[in-house]
This record gives C-alpha cells, sequence and structure tokens, in this order.
C-alpha cells in the first residue's frame, strides 16, 4: 500500500505584538509584557501577527495558539477573549487605539482566568481555512471577556526571555485534500494558496 504523507510540525514566534490603550489613543506599547484591561480611565487590547509563509503549498492539520499569564488583578471572576482578525495591515509604527483592526470573528468562548505561571491556549485550526490567510500573515486580538467589569492581567510578549506567545502547526508537506486514516476518510482543508 502507498505510504502516508509524514505529520510534521511548526511552531511560530509572534512577528510582532503590541497593546494599545484608550488612554493613549494614538500610540501603543511595545515591552516583554502584553496588557488587557479594563477599568473607568481605560481599556487595553493587545495584538499578535504570525508570519507563516513558510506553510505556503502544506496542508495544515492542527493550529494552537499559546500565551502566558504572568499575572492578573482582580475585582470579579476574569476572562479573556481571544479574536481572529482579518486585517493584516498593521505594524508596531502605526498600530493605536483610534485605527486598531475592528473587523474580527471571536474564536471559541472567553476562558476564565484562573491561576498566573502557565500557559492558555486555544484551538485556531477552526478559524483557519481563511483566504486572508494567503497573505501569509495572520493576526489576533487578546481582550479581556467583559470590558465592562474591572480587571487586568499581564502576559508574556515576544520579548520577553521565556514563555512567549507561540502559533503552534501540525501539517503534511504537500497538497493534499483527503487522506485514509485508520477505519475511514478524513477530510482535510485546502492548502494555503500560492
Amino acid at each position: 500500500s502507498a505510504n502516508l504523507p509524514a505529520v510534521m510540525e511548526m511552531t511560530f514566534d509572534a512577528e510582532l505584538d503590541v497593546y494599545v490603550d484608550s488612554a493613549d489613543p494614538t500610540g501603543n506599547t511595545d515591552t516583554d509584557t502584553l496588557r488587557i484591561q479594563a477599568n473607568a480611565s481605560s481599556i487595553q487590547r493587545s495584538f499578535l501577527k504570525f508570519d507563516i509563509a513558510a506553510l505556503e503549498g502544506k496542508t495544515v492539520l492542527s493550529a494552537e495558539f499559546g500565551i502566558h499569564l504572568n499575572e492578573y488583578f482582580e475585582f470579579n471572576t476574569p476572562s479573556m477573549q481571544l479574536t481572529y482578525s482579518d486585517d493584516d495591515s498593521w505594524t508596531v509604527d502605526t498600530i493605536s487605539w483610534d485605527n486598531q483592526p475592528s473587523s474580527h470573528t471571536a474564536i471559541g468562548a472567553s476562558e476564565h482566568i484562573e491561576d498566573p505561571g502557565q500557559y492558555y491556549i486555544w484551538d485556531v485550526f477552526p478559524y483557519w481555512n481563511n483566504d486572508e490567510h494567503d497573505n501569509s500573515l495572520v493576526s489576533y486580538i487578546f481582550t479581556l471577556g467583559n470590558e465592562s467589569d474591572i480587571y487586568h492581567a499581564i502576559f508574556a510578549s515576544s520579548e520577553a526571555a521565556e514563555n512567549q506567545p507561540y502559533l503552534k502547526v501540525t501539517y503534511i508537506p504537500e497538497p493534499a485534500t483527503m487522506l485514509l486514516l485508520g477505519l475511514g476518510a478524513i477530510c482535510l482543508r485546502k492548502p494555503m494558496k500560492k
């Protein structure tokens, strides 16, 4: 019988990541931490962009996003939300509260913040097969689950010495639309367009 293609794994670091603050509507903060916050004086949101050009022509099987919680401060039960952005044009030099990408799709339900010092992980594969990925970039917006509540959380950014955000992808090297695995046929996502 024909050999099945080998499943491989690739982990991407964030190409860019910053947070914006409604109290500083024309600027952003690019440091070793990312923040999400809501209080009477400001709202903070984090933005992350990954360069996934290395996946061109490959068939993606799974994808997960991970971000490490350093610490948080709460007045009630905090939660956080990851959303997909279809606007990858932002840069560290240009993004601000006033011009942040506004078109996005929530990825799953919001996650409750429970313990610092660990990664929180989202399955982003159900949102992977989007035409916007054809430009070899993918962006995510990270916010509080409810921005009318009062709390904030601090996460490691790509500039941190350890525990940086990541995007982990499994794939097969060549394009494919269907493989026979085990007892049945499993349909796979289409490969990225060139």
